[in-house]
């Protein structure tokens, strides 16, 4: 059940709830570098509790664009609704695809490789998320009427959920790594699909939103997770790069991450709504990292690279150094968010942004 005061109280804060879930990200990239520690030692414990948690992000991003979509009927009609938006999403997926393929072109003006590269990186590598979030928004028009038709929310979510897993399993078999088949829209369509039932179930969302023992146990519950995924998943998988033990981590991953990802909602949600909270200068560097989201995840590949480049030649800093990964995300997350903020002033600037 879904009323205009329920809508409401999710819509307020989503800028910063996008925020926060953009942070994660950086967060999960950045503590990445863990694999490559030489003794990961309780410095990688906590590195990959820390890229555990992160691992919402991108889920919870699609959880409320799915949301967000449905909110409207009038994108439940197609070409009006690609007109709209697919121009402010198809475009910047471009422009930043080919700035991270160029390097080969310019340093070797070998043609092919830049072909490949571009390839790699729009479809399979750092810009690749957007080509999921364009293929649900062309798979929207038409799953939004077909589940309202269907009726069944409940087995229309669990049976998107096991499509989900289904095909996340199948991808991780055919390549070690990331690969094509798994920047496929089905590797999200539960967390999509769940962003409609977050909707038309609102009403029960924000009873239980508003008790706050719902929240710390979300927080506990997301922290708990996290460290199984750490401990049992990801640290292992340094040690054993098995098929075996590949297929099990991803099906602990598939089962898990949304477990977290729903158990972090129920944290999030009350502190982006919470009064006051948007006057703070957190709630500021959030609400402008919300803004900005789409900009910051195209970005901020690109100041990773270099600000880590330069922490290692010129303050002898990497991966096995705790303060590495402070200045990484703290420099990462103002370069990249003041960056965006002067693109936006030029002419094209939204295309960028």
């Amino acid at each position: 059940m879904q009323t205009a005061a329920s809508r409401e109280f999710f819509v307020y804060p989503l800028t910063r709830l996008r925020g926060i879930l953009i942070l994660c990200v950086l967060v999960l990239h950045v503590t990445g570098g863990f694999k490559q520690m030489s003794q990961p030692g309780m410095l990688g414990i906590v590195l990959a509790i820390l890229h555990a948690l992160g691992r919402v992000g991108l889920p919870l991003f699609v959880v409320i664009s799915g949301f967000y979509l449905s909110l409207n009927p009038r994108n439940e009609h197609a070409a009006p609704f690609y007109r709209r938006t697919l121009k402010f999403l198809a475009i910047p997926w471009a422009v930043y695809s080919l700035f991270y393929a160029l390097p080969p072109l310019l340093l070797r003006g070998d043609v092919g490789q830049f072909l490949r590269s571009l390839w790699f990186i729009a479809m399979s590598g750092d810009t690749s998320f957007m080509s999921i979030i364009i293929q649900l928004y062309l798979l929207h028009p038409f799953l939004r009427r077909w589940t309202r038709t269907l009726g069944r929310p409940e087995a229309i979510l669990i049976a998107a959920f096991a499509v989900q897993i289904l095909w996340s399993t199948w991808a991780e078999l055919l390549t070690v790594g990331t690969n094509e088949w798994q920047r496929c829209f089905p590797s999200f369509i539960g967390y999509f699909v769940a962003g409609y039932y977050l909707l038309d179930h609102s009403e029960e969302a924000v009873r239980l939103a508003r008790r706050p023992a719902a929240a710390r146990a979300g927080g506990a519950l997301w922290l708990a997770v996290a460290i199984a995924l750490a401990v049992f998943v990801d640290l292992p998988m340094l040690r054993d790069l098995s098929d075996a033990r590949r297929i099990a981590g991803t099906l602990a991953m598939e089962f898990l991450v949304p477990v977290m990802c729903f158990a972090a909602l129920a944290l999030v949600l009350p502190l982006a709504r919470r009064k006051g909270f948007h006057e703070t200068w957190a709630g500021r560097l959030l609400q402008s990292l919300g803004l900005y989201s789409f900009g910051v995840y195209l970005l901020h590949f690109f100041f990773l690279l270099v600000l880590g480049t330069a922490m290692r030649k010129g303050l002898g800093l990497g991966v096995d150094d705790a303060l590495y990964y402070v200045l990484l995300l703290a420099l990462t997350t103002f370069g990249t968010l003041l960056t965006l903020r002067a693109l936006a002033r030029l002419p094209f600037g939204r295309y960028l942004t």
